[in-house]
Parts: structure tokens; C-alpha cells; sequence
């Protein structure tokens, strides 16, 4: 709101795609670090009393969620390509949608029905393959780990067997196990996710400070005092008087160029005053 005029980087509908998909994928990253330090405190514990128990099966049950993790990681560019290009494609298809609307009058005007409809099924079907994609790829690394887990309990279960027929675990070491492994892979995957979010959270952050102007992008974590605690501070009421009321307005030499074009209004001028009507014509697209 603070850019003059229609200077926005992005047209208003694809602006409030931002504020609503980007503000929520930063949201959710902020709140998985609330559970995040209870689940680490919990995941080493089962480690200390897994390996306590017997260490070699700890390492089979531990080792691939691990590896899982990393791959996670390593597959953060890929994740964070996919979300881009979602992110661009319904800001486009918002943005198109927005400006439709706003340009009802002329479409017709201009029998440009069958245009518009063509080129919105064309952006329509572009943002369904880049929506599916991303999905995909972000179900499908949130399903990993639940598929290994379900691995290793296998393993588990057939390591089990040999040290029992040796006596040295029990059915109850077993049940510890398998329980203590489903809450440490959980972990784990809060874990793996957090790191696969954290490669997506710089997209969302990047689309939100092109909506700053140059110079005021580090204002999207602008800090503020929000009183959950205590009453907000009393506002002096305003009086408003008749000598406040706009009486006139003038303008003189009024100009504006587009950013990197020659295209614009040059020298505009006139007077506005209260209980009269200014009527700005002209032909559309002549800069009114």
C-alpha cells in the first residue's frame, strides 16, 4: 500500500496469493519449532534406553531414518524449484483473473471474449501442473519416512528373533521397541520435514519482499508491540474543525514514466475545489 499509484510489482490478485499461501507456509514452519525441542528431548532418551537394551538393533532401528533425513536435505533445491514454480503459476492465474474482472468494459469493447477465455485456460491448465507436482513431491517426502519406519520395524522384528532364541531379549524389549521406535520416527520426521520446509521457506520469503519497495525488504519481520499482556496505550481522540476540510487542490506539472520505459503523463495541471465536479476523459490507455 505504500508504493505510489499502480507501481505494485504484481498485480493485486496475484499480490494477495502471497498473503495467503506464502504468509501460510512461513506460518507452518514457525509452529513445527513449538513441538520441535520437546520431540528432540524425547528422541534421545529412546536412543540412551534403546541402546542400553541392546545397541546393534538400536543402529538398524536409527540408521535409516538418518539417511532419510538427509536425502531430505539433499533434495531441498528440487523441493524449492517445484514450489516456485506453483507459486508464480496461481500468482499469474490470480493475477489474470483480477485484472478480467477489472477490465470487463473493454474485453467487450474490444469482442476479445474468446481471447481472454483461451488464454485463462491456458494459464489454468499451466498452474494444475505445477500445483500437482508440488504436491506430489511434498506428499511423497511426508510419506517417507512412515514407509521406512514400517522397514525397520520389519528388521527389527527379524533381529529380534535370533536374540530371543539366545535369551538375550525379551517380548518386552520387543514391545519397548516397537513403541519407542514409532515415537523416535516421528521425530525424526518432523525433523526431515522442518529441513524440506526450510529449503521451501525461501521462496515464500523472496515473493514477499518483492511487494516492499526497494530499501524496506527486511519490514516483512517488522516487529511490533501487540499488547497480548497488558491494554494498548491510550489514542488522543482527533477534533476536527472547519478549517481541517480540504477546500482546494491544485496540481501543477504532474508527470510519471513508467520504470525502464518512456511511456507515461507529462505536465498535467488543474484545480480541484469543493462542491465541483473535474471530469478526466480520453481515450483508453491515454493515461488517465
Amino acid at each position: 500500500m505504500r508504493w505510489p499509484g499502480r507501481n505494485l510489482p504484481a498485480s493485486p490478485g496475484e499480490a494477495m496469493t502471497r498473503f495467503r499461501e506464502d504468509v501460510d507456509e512461513v506460518v507452518e514452519y514457525v509452529e513445527s519449532w513449538v513441538d520441535f525441542w520437546g520431540r528432540v528431548i524425547y528422541a534421545v532418551t529412546c536412543i540412551v534406553i534403546m541402546a542400553l537394551i541392546i545397541w546393534k538393533i538400536t543402529m538398524v532401528a536409527i540408521l535409516p531414518l538418518v539417511v532419510v533425513t538427509l536425502f531430505k536435505n539433499l533434495s531441498g533445491n528440487r523441493a524449492r524449484g517445484f514450489s516456485q514454480l506453483n507459486r508464480e503459476a496461481t500468482g499469474r492465474i490470480t493475477g489474470f483473473i483480477a485484472e478480467t474482472f477489472g477490465a470487463v468494459q473493454a474485453v467487450k469493447l474490444g469482442r476479445a471474449e474468446d481471447y481472454v477465455l483461451n488464454r485463462f485456460l491456458q494459464l489454468n491448465e499451466s498452474r494444475r501442473k505445477a500445483a500437482l507436482r508440488d504436491n506430489l513431491f511434498k506428499q511423497w517426502m511426508r510419506s517417507l519416512n512412515q514407509h521406512v519406519l514400517s522397514i525397520c520395524t520389519g528388521v527389527i522384528l527379524l533381529m529380534c528373533a535370533a536374540e530371543m532364541k539366545e535369551g538375550r531379549f525379551t517380548v518386552g524389549d520387543i514391545a519397548l521397541f516397537t513403541s519407542y521406535l514409532s515415537t523416535f520416527a516421528f521425530s525424526v520426521s518432523l525433523f526431515g520435514y522442518m529441513v524440506f520446509q526450510h529449503k521451501r521457506l525461501r521462496v515464500a520469503l523472496d515473493r514477499m519482499r518483492i511487494l516492499f519497495r526497494p530499501g524496506e525488504e527486511d519490514r516483512i519481520a517488522d516487529h511490533s508491540e501487540i499488547h497480548l499482556y497488558g491494554d494498548p496505550p491510550e489514542i488522543e481522540a482527533t477534533v476536527a474543525s472547519e478549517d481541517d476540510r480540504l477546500q482546494s487542490l491544485e496540481v501543477r506539472g504532474l508527470s510519471y514514466t513508467y520504470p525502464n520505459s518512456k511511456n507515461g503523463i507529462r505536465d498535467v495541471g488543474f484545480r480541484l475545489e469543493r462542491g465541483k465536479f473535474l471530469v478526466v476523459t480520453g481515450r483508453i490507455g491515454s493515461g488517465k
